[in-house]
């Protein structure tokens, strides 16, 4: 986990820029954190949509909204019915189905 000034945000958790960020261009951008760069105090992020080709960003953090975290070792093990996926499209991260799930079924946990 990464400690940035007031956030603590683990490497690879989603976030988006917001309106706040230095360059407009990028407002709404979906970003995945790459590490906090303490003699700078920024986030470095990495843009999410095939356009912008993996491009990183260093970014204040009043610049990014979280927008979710779910980290591999959260799957459960015995979950043969969805996996994580890295990329998908143009929808980034995520967790996909590989069969039909029944109500209740544990795909991940999260540790407190």
């Amino acid at each position: 986990m990464w400690h940035g000034l007031k956030m603590r945000l683990y490497g690879g958790t989603f976030v988006v820029m917001n309106e706040q960020a230095s360059e407009s261009k990028f407002a709404n951008e979906p970003c995945i954190v790459q590490k906090f760069d303490r003699e700078r105090s920024k986030w470095i992020v990495a843009l999410q949509r095939p356009t912008h080709g993996g491009k990183r960003l260093l970014v204040p953090e009043t610049s990014i909204n979280l927008g979710f975290s779910i980290k591999p070792e959260h799957i459960a093990t015995e979950s043969q019915c969805a996996q994580l996926v890295a990329e998908q499209g143009t929808c980034g991260r995520g967790l996909v189905a590989n069969a039909p799930v029944k109500r209740g079924t544990v795909l991940y946990e999260e540790r407190p």
